[in-house]
């Protein structure tokens, strides 16, 4: 049975709020957005911790070791140019390039960008299109809250900005069609 469900923020924050300790915790106190706020940050740290890839280690160690990975659904040329693109530091994903990426579907690249705990900023990808209702929520969530701005203390990524690292020093700076993040630190 294929059930859509559709509802707006105010009732997701409801339907949220009752069914969890966010509930019983000290945002209750302050206004919907603060409980928003709260909810959004609380899915991006659960994202980032149970993401499979952290680190070179671990996307080499997924690459050897997981034959039908969704990165395997990236064209060859656009899947090369984001794995070498991929910056991370001892906080995770800092920076990649979205050069490509707005060619794949929605859907897979949400699955990409899981294995990384970033799936909540596909917004980051200029240009991308949903073709069916499953893919307008991802986008929808990706732009309520996922990619930072209002609805989240988490700031989004940077577009057209790379992480650079010397030594224990990293920064974002420019370079067209990558995305710099918060994790660039």
């Amino acid at each position: 049975m294929n059930m859509k469900l559709k509802f707006g923020t105010a009732a997701l924050v409801l339907c949220l709020a009752s069914h969890s300790a966010l509930a019983r915790s000290s945002v209750l106190r302050g206004d919907g957005a603060d409980l928003v706020r709260e909810i959004n940050d609380t899915q991006i740290e659960i994202d980032l911790a149970t993401a499979p890839i952290k680190s070179r280690a671990d996307l080499l160690r997924h690459l050897r070791v997981t034959q039908d990975s969704p990165l395997s659904k990236l064209p060859p040329s656009i899947r090369d140019n984001f794995i070498r693109s991929l910056v991370f530091t001892r906080y995770g994903l800092a920076s990649y390039s979205y050069l490509g990426l707005n060619t794949v579907s929605t859907t897979d690249l949400y699955a990409v960008f899981s294995l990384f705990g970033h799936q909540r900023y596909l917004t980051s990808v200029p240009g991308l299109k949903a073709v069916n209702e499953t893919e307008r929520s991802i986008l929808f969530v990706s732009a309520m809250g996922g990619g930072g701005g209002e609805n989240t203390t988490e700031e989004p990524p940077i577009q057209n900005s790379y992480c650079t690292v010397d030594g224990p020093d990293s920064w974002c700076t420019y370079e067209y069609g990558s995305a710099c993040n918060a994790k660039c630190k």
